[in-house]
């Protein structure tokens, strides 16, 4: 697992390898919420980031709330 915010990433990417780098840089680089769900490769099917929509319907004392977040993740 890796902690850390990107707003640092210009700061720490010297220090990362090359094959996290080429992920992360991704990650900073990508608008995800421009994306349709599904599989995009990264590095062919060795690496790619999964987007999903995930929805989540929270009730509070009778109150019914739905929630859509985009969620992207590393492979």
């Amino acid at each position: 697992m890796i902690t850390g915010s990107l707003k640092h990433w210009p700061d720490e990417r010297h220090f990362v390898h090359p094959l996290l780098l080429k992920a992360l840089d991704y990650l900073a680089e990508t608008d995800f919420d421009k994306l349709e769900d599904g599989k995009y490769p990264i590095q062919g099917d060795e690496m790619y980031a999964q987007v999903m929509t995930i929805q989540k319907t929270c009730i509070v004392r009778g109150f019914q709330s739905r929630r859509r977040r985009r969620s992207a993740r590393l492979l």
